[in-house]
């Protein structure tokens, strides 16, 4: 995403969770809201944190709900 849209910023995957949980958009079996039918995983969501460490923008979703392009460029646009 971030060559093929030619963004400057920094991208960060968040393969072991560690995000997710700080952000508490983290579903185990024990939280509300988790459908008991998957295993432990993150909401779908998308963070901008600024140089300050400082959340300026986010989208948090569902399955079916994910921000498009268009709404993640406007962001970066518009705060960082």
């Amino acid at each position: 995403m971030k060559y093929k849209n030619n963004f400057k910023i920094q991208f960060i995957t968040d393969r072991a969770g560690r995000f997710s949980k700080a952000y508490n958009v983290f579903l185990d079996r024990k939280s509300a809201g988790h459908d008991k039918l998957q295993i432990s995983h993150a909401i779908p969501s998308k963070f901008l944190i600024n140089k300050e460490g400082n959340v300026v923008w986010q989208y948090i979703g569902s399955k079916k709900d994910r921000p498009t392009i268009e709404i993640i460029t406007e962001a970066i646009n518009k705060y960082l």
